[in-house]
């Protein structure tokens, strides 16, 4: 009789229990941390409670559409409980030598690409910031070209502690645009719950109309006593300054910025001249050949 490994623990009616409310909504890496067990340990054990077939089953032409389709706007988690299928399976099957989808971003939070949008600025300015550590983030979680994502606190923390970064101006509708990425969060959770719910199917539709309803009345609510009047003193103050202070650099300004630069003129001489602060006009300096668009000039001349 082959002797019991004796570093083998057993298998106890709680570690069961969270295996089948936790398998195909975390990563068996991670069910395997939570129960201090390995990785194939949880795969042979998810057989067992019939959580996991030996072979998975064949994705199919429109399950592959879903995916594609989801990818960007639902949480991995979220597209594993609509699929019926695990976590792990849903981030194989759209990974490198699949269907090489890229990251998975987050729904509920930021990425560079998106803050810029917000704050309409160079997505580049925002990646200096993450960069420079002035605003957290986190790399998505699979392999890829970089991804940056940042959570609607730490987007807040950084506006309201670095207002001489960016112009309100720029986005008169922030507040609200930030509350309407908040509030899918809220519904995207509150629509996971509602499916766990055991509710007779006749009766879904105005249940979930009540959840909807619910969930709008609590959010409105938290706003209407946490928002503060920080973004209508930060407009107020952005009225005062120069116009063209954080817009984008037109081709024009750039030859402007080239003929100003080769006569001699300080950066803050041209900040001045052109209405942009003297570390903007670094900024473009490093990113422009001067000489190069001075040439192009010579030449249309």
């Amino acid at each position: 009789m082959k002797p019991r490994n004796p570093n083998h623990k057993p298998w106890t009616q709680h570690d069961d229990d969270f295996m089948r409310d936790n398998y195909k909504r975390m990563k068996r890496a991670e069910i395997a941390e939570k129960l201090g067990r390995s990785i194939p340990s949880i795969s042979n054990r998810a057989v067992i409670l019939g959580l996991r077939v030996s072979k998975p089953a064949r994705w199919t032409p429109e399950e592959e559409e879903f995916l594609r389709k989801n990818w960007r706007s639902m949480t991995i988690t979220k597209i594993a409980k609509k699929l019926g299928r695990t976590w792990d399976a849903v981030e194989v099957k759209a990974g490198p030598g699949r269907l090489n989808l890229g990251p998975q971003v987050d729904p509920r939070k930021w990425t560079g690409q998106e803050i810029g949008s917000l704050l309409d600025i160079d997505r580049h300015v925002v990646l200096r910031w993450i960069e420079k550590g002035l605003l957290k983030a986190r790399l998505a979680p699979l392999e890829g070209r970089k991804i940056y994502q940042v959570t609607t606190r730490e987007l807040l923390r950084f506006l309201k502690e670095n207002p001489d970064r960016w112009d309100a101006r720029r986005c008169p509708n922030l507040v609200y645009d930030i509350e309407e990425k908040q509030d899918k969060a809220v519904f995207e959770e509150r629509e996971i719950s509602l499916e766990e719910r055991k509710i007779p199917e006749e009766l879904k539709e105005n249940f979930n109309k009540f959840i909807a309803e619910v969930a709008v009345s609590i959010a409105v609510s938290q706003k209407s006593l946490e928002r503060d009047n920080w973004f209508e003193k930060k407009l107020a103050q952005d009225r005062k300054l120069a116009e063209r202070r954080f817009r984008k650099w037109t081709p024009e300004e750039d030859m402007r910025l080239a003929m100003l630069f080769k006569r001699g003129k300080t950066y803050g001489e041209i900040g001045a001249i052109m209405g942009r602060s003297a570390e903007a006009v670094g900024n473009r300096l490093k990113r422009i050949n001067v000489w190069e668009i001075l040439e192009r000039e010579v030449i249309a001349i």
